[in-house]
């Protein structure tokens, strides 16, 4: 916890509202079974790399994998970490803009039927939009994610949410900036996920 709470500091989210998109942050369409007791299972995705410059190296996708399980669990959700890369490195950013749209097509729901196991309904999609490291007096990193909770059981997207991550550290501790700026902004992120009612036994 205590090493999550110093990248949560140095976060700050940007929201903006897109005519025709859904709202960052706010829940839609997901009905009162994804906050059950029965704790649902959450099949987090893996990293979908949508930055416009690949170039900037980092372990993105162990950051947020790690990021979204923790906070998760802490939220009240059982989360089952998916390894097959095949359908997120596929993605195409005008998919990922289609997810956001609040008008949902026959293609859409079939891309979000295709990701997952068949016995899944509630996919998370996490996203790296932009990143950027510059080295001034130091490592300052800045991490620009989007995420996704989809349910394939409807074909839409239940929620959609975005934040802006940023890290510094010295120059010979540049990953540590990059690790600080993507768990930040997955922090914030996780944050818009209401806490899940505890199993009664």
């Amino acid at each position: 916890m205590k090493n999550l709470l110093f990248p949560a500091m140095l976060a700050f989210a940007v929201l903006a509202l897109l005519p025709g998109c859904l709202t960052p942050g706010k829940l839609m369409l997901a009905g009162p079974e994804l906050y059950s007791v029965n704790k649902p299972f959450l099949y987090i995705l893996p990293l979908a790399d949508a930055r416009p410059d690949t170039s900037g190296s980092g372990n993105f996708d162990r950051w947020t994998a790690r990021t979204l399980a923790r906070q998760l669990k802490r939220k009240g959700y059982k989360t089952v970490q998916l390894k097959d890369r095949t359908a997120v490195d596929a993605l195409e950013e005008d998919q990922l803009r289609g997810l956001r749209d609040t008008l949902v097509t026959a293609d859409e729901k079939n891309l979000i039927a295709g990701f997952g196991p068949a016995e899944a309904r509630w996919i998370l999609l996490p996203v790296l939009q932009d990143y950027h490291l510059k080295m001034v007096l130091g490592c300052k990193a800045t991490a620009d994610a989007g995420c996704y909770l989809l349910d394939k059981q409807t074909g839409r997207t239940a929620l959609w949410h975005k934040a802006v991550g940023t890290g510094s550290a010295g120059l010979l501790l540049c990953p540590i900036a990059g690790q600080t700026a993507t768990e930040s902004a997955f922090f914030i992120i996780c944050n818009s996920f209401p806490k899940n009612p505890p199993v009664k036994k």
